[in-house]
């Protein structure tokens, strides 16, 4: 799958199924690196609970736009 096209499919997700989408979309990461995925996943979410970019999404779909760069590069 593309970044494109993953993050038009997150964009009406909670927090939690996006983690799952991510992992399974790019599941190169061993159970290690998934844990503190997961754990940075879950305080982005939480500390940006109520905050929304430009465009009017929930901030923490930055994040995740970011994290997909990053695993696409691997």
């Amino acid at each position: 799958m593309n970044y494109s096209s993953f993050i038009k499919d997150i964009e009406n997700k909670n927090c939690n199924e996006i983690l799952n989408f991510f992992l399974t979309q790019f599941n190169h990461f061993n159970e290690e690196e998934k844990k503190i995925i997961s754990e940075a996943w879950h305080y982005l979410c939480d500390v940006s609970r109520d905050k929304f970019d430009s465009q009017n999404l929930p901030y923490y779909i930055h994040g995740m736009r970011v994290a997909c760069i990053l695993a696409e590069r691997d």
